[in-house]
């Protein structure tokens, strides 16, 4: 969150941290992905591909497949290029199990449902949409309300009833 620039400067003192050995394990991962959304915000598809491949260096695991933030973030990327049955595809394979879960998991899946009920609800496909959105409701039955997921699930049911 804010603005560009000041995120710019930010993303170039974690790179001077990292280039003089001040690395720790969060910057490792924290460094790529602040240039994967800067260039996602500003539409830079060389810097997005660029972060995109540090994440998956970063991140990989000899005979695992990839990690299921790296899928998400995939999705992400193909859906700002307007790729939406690319990222489908993505979002779904993370349903699906076909990558490598990650601390954060549940709410990874949580918002995986989400994007994907809206990618499929801008398709024509209601059913579909209703069917993850409903799923999303069963997993998180106690979510507050207050919580950008619970607004959003909300957003889409009144969409999707529409």
């Amino acid at each position: 969150r804010g603005d560009l620039p000041s995120a710019r400067i930010r993303l170039a003192s974690l790179t001077t941290m990292a280039t003089q050995q001040a690395v720790y394990e969060g910057t490792r991962l924290y460094v790529p992905t602040l240039k994967f959304e800067l260039g996602l915000r500003s539409r830079n598809t060389t810097d997005v591909n660029s972060a995109l491949a540090e994440l998956e260096s970063a991140q990989k695991i000899a005979g695992y497949q990839p990690t299921c933030a790296l899928r998400f973030r995939q999705a992400e990327m193909a859906t700002a290029l307007g790729q939406t049955d690319s990222a489908a595809a993505m979002l779904s394979s993370i349903l699906k199990h076909a990558c490598r879960p990650q601390p954060n998991q549940d709410y990874l899946v949580a918002t995986t449902r989400l994007r994907l009920a809206g990618i499929l609800l801008g398709t024509g496909q209601k059913a579909e949409a209703a069917a993850l959105l409903r799923d999303f409701k069963a997993l998180w039955p106690k979510a507050d309300d207050w919580l950008t997921l619970v607004t959003q699930a909300k957003v889409l049911g009144k969409l999707i009833r529409d």
